[in-house]
């Protein structure tokens, strides 16, 4: 009688076993594939020639696509002009407008306005304020040697533009100033390692307490990132020689921690750059045969940078995730931006016209939330569970009858 209670008691204990190595399979399996899964492209549209270099999503759910229009012929690019496309949420065309090529081309930054118009900043230091029909009500130029601008509205209601322009020794010196909301100029300021180095600002930001922070190249080629105040008085100037050739921070974003993330490249590789709200360094990673030109914090802490033809998502310590592998190959990507439904969007080139992607949400589970399928999965096993607990105990009465009664 003991063997016959010892055997069911080894026979069940088989089963919970093997119904426990299956739950186990079952569960880390769905964890890895959320976790695992790249973004799947949802569509893709291409507008007129030539370039897209800045996307934004705008307040009715739409994009609008900031670059450069141009004619092609047999002798290069003519025509060419400042352009601004809206879209739908789907991507099909709304309007699409270009501006005289006397205000500057490419845009290189848009940002919509709270009157659901827009402010594109252009090469050459020109500032242009849009309506929402893309007419414009304005523009303004800053700086007769100003190069590439790049532009933000303010919290006050005003603009700042950042950009660079050539010194007296044949350097570069960054150039930031601040105007109110018809582009008259309130102050300026100018940021410059001295001599014949250069200072080179390619992104701009406001930050949280109301100043202005910039990234960029510094000096003899450093990662570069500078904080200022609401006057824009210099609070922090960091560098980063994180390559032992010329790099520069060509994108950068706030991290949930209040601190930044810098994206860049020194022509060979591309690298990211942590900092803490003081712009300390926490780390840095590079990433061999890589450009970034463009970055975002996703919402699982991670990021999602653009290099030249595809999009790479990171952890939070920037380990690659996935990348788009081929899928963009025959595309040129320039800017990337995480989208309300948790997805991405991204604008560049497909041949000689502009080009929209728009990706799928991943399957990743954001930080203390439960996606659906794993939620659906969870219940299965609890359903498991309970039916193997519920045969078990209809099994252990039926045996201890059967020996109470030998």
């Amino acid at each position: 009688m003991f063997r016959r209670s010892c055997g069911f008691e080894l026979s069940y204990s088989r089963t919970f076993t093997i119904v426990l190595i299956f739950i186990l399979m079952l569960s880390s399996n769905s964890i890895a594939s959320a976790n695992s899964q790249s973004s799947q492209l949802q569509w893709t549209m291409t507008y007129g020639t030539y370039a897209g270099y800045a996307v934004i999503q705008t307040t009715d759910g739409g994009y609008a696509i900031a670059g450069y229009a141009a004619t092609y012929g047999p002798h290069g690019y003519y025509n060419q002009s400042a352009l601004l496309i809206k879209t739908d949420s789907v991507g099909e065309a709304q309007w699409e407008k270009t501006y005289s090529n006397e205000l500057g081309y490419p845009v290189l930054s848009v940002m919509q306005t709270e009157d659901a118009g827009y402010i594109l900043s252009t090469h050459g230091g020109h500032l242009l304020k849009l309506g929402a029909d893309g007419n414009i009500q304005w523009a303004k130029t800053y700086g007769v040697s100003l190069s590439d601008s790049f532009a933000i509205k303010t919290s006050d209601g005003g603009y700042v533009l950042a950009g660079w322009m050539r010194n007296d020794f044949n350097g570069m010196d960054t150039f930031l100033v601040k105007t109110d909301q018809d582009g008259f100029v309130l102050w300026n300021k100018t940021f410059a390692p001295g001599g014949s180095s250069n200072a080179l600002v390619y992104a701009v930001m406001e930050t949280k307490d109301g100043g202005y922070a910039l990234t960029g190249q510094w000096g003899n080629g450093y990662f570069w990132l500078a904080t200022t105040d609401s006057e824009g008085n210099l609070l922090v100037n960091q560098t980063y020689n994180v390559s032992n050739l010329v790099s520069y921070s060509e994108s950068f974003a706030n991290t949930a921690d209040g601190g930044y993330i810098l994206a860049g490249g020194d022509g060979s590789n591309a690298w990211f750059v942590k900092t803490d709200t003081q712009g300390n360094m926490q780390w840095n990673r590079s990433y061999t045969g890589r450009t970034f030109v463009s970055v975002a914090q996703t919402v699982d802490g991670g990021y999602i940078a653009a290099e030249s033809d595809k999009l790479v998502k990171t952890d939070a310590s920037g380990e690659v995730q996935w990348d788009t592998g081929s899928l963009l190959s025959e595309k040129g990507v320039y800017s990337v931006i995480v989208t309300e439904d948790r997805g991405y969007a991204v604008t560049g080139c497909s041949g000689f016209n502009v080009w929209l992607a728009k990706f799928a949400p991943e399957s990743t589970i954001p930080p203390n939330e439960i996606s659906p399928p794993l939620l659906t999965t969870w219940i299965v096993i609890a359903v498991i569970i309970v039916a193997v607990a519920g045969i078990g105990l209809l099994v252990y009465f039926k045996t201890r009858k059967r020996y109470v009664r030998s």
